[in-house]
């Protein structure tokens, strides 16, 4: 699991193991950053199902003020430590 784009372009992300959450894939992020790209710069983004927290450190990496991560579990805490922030 990678930021595909932006910012954080090429760090990776850690993601929880077992089947408790399934990351959103790279080419469906990317498809759905393609179409919203005019409209991430300053916005707040809502990731409403932010397991992995993938989706809005995407939007994170593109421009956005500020990303909301909601997860309906208490082991998706994987938002909490990415992306890795060391230099590559």
């Amino acid at each position: 699991m990678r930021v595909i784009g932006g910012e954080f372009r090429s760090r990776r992300l850690k993601t929880p193991h077992g089947d408790t959450v399934r990351p959103t894939p790279d080419r469906l992020r990317e498809a759905l950053f393609n179409i919203l790209a005019p409209r991430i710069e300053g916005c707040v983004f809502l990731d409403a199902y932010a397991g992995s927290g993938s989706v809005g450190i995407e939007a994170l990496s593109r421009g956005a003020r500020r990303a909301i991560f909601l997860a309906c579990w208490t082991s998706a805490r994987a938002a909490k430590s990415t992306p890795e922030t060391q230099p590559r």
